[in-house]
């Protein structure tokens, strides 16, 4: 008889700090994991998983609309087997651009001072807005209503299109390399998409 094996790591679903701490102490292969993304990060991140750290300063703010969530959709996907047989024909993306811009240039500002009232900052004291690279004009519209110059807002769209939810952290990673943002900066995270779906992250870096 077969096993299979799962293991469970916070920042899926419902989560707490300390979840699966369990399993980091008792299974050794569910250790190696976190030392070896430890060791690819260069950070601890066993200690941030399981581990109050007043240092970390994050506030954030998120939320969904599930009666809008027609305007950007895909039907269920069957998975493809390649041994078995299936005459399902494949969903693709659907989305009234229209819609999704509108919910976007209005919702994603909103979000964003949301999550900085929740800091206790001014909108001012932010470094950089790192936005989900949906399109150029949404950019500059959330911009616009913020009340910020463009220059806070870097892109990567020139670079790599619509990356989907990959477009916060790799436009994070380009700034950083970049030596754009050093300790104690202020950084807002956010992006939205299908659901519909929205969040704001105030960090300091």
């Amino acid at each position: 008889m077969k096993k299979k094996t799962a293991f469970i790591f916070p920042g899926q679903g419902a989560q707490y700090i300390g979840m699966g701490k369990e399993f980091y102490e008792q299974i050794p292969a569910c250790k190696a994991v976190y030392d070896l993304a430890s060791e690819v990060t260069g950070l601890d991140v066993a200690s941030l998983c399981f581990e109050e750290n007043d240092k970390i300063n994050i506030t954030e703010c998120q939320g969904s609309d599930g009666a809008r969530g027609s305007v950007l959709s895909c039907n269920n996907r069957p998975v493809n087997n390649p041994y078995q047989k299936n005459d399902t024909s494949l969903d693709y993306v659907h989305m009234n651009g229209q819609a999704v811009y509108k919910f976007a240039v209005k919702t994603v500002p909103e979000a964003i001072s949301q999550a900085i009232e929740k800091a206790g900052i001014k909108t001012d004291d932010v470094k950089y807005f790192i936005l989900h690279q949906a399109n150029y004009r949404i950019i500059e519209a959330v911009a616009k209503r913020l009340g910020q110059p463009m220059e806070k807002f870097p892109t990567n769209l020139q670079e790599c299109g619509n990356i989907s939810a990959a477009s916060v952290p790799i436009l994070l990673d380009k700034v950083n390399n970049h030596g754009m943002i050093g300790k104690g900066d202020k950084i807002v995270l956010a992006g939205f998409g299908a659901g519909l779906t929205w969040g704001a992250v105030v960090l300091s870096w």
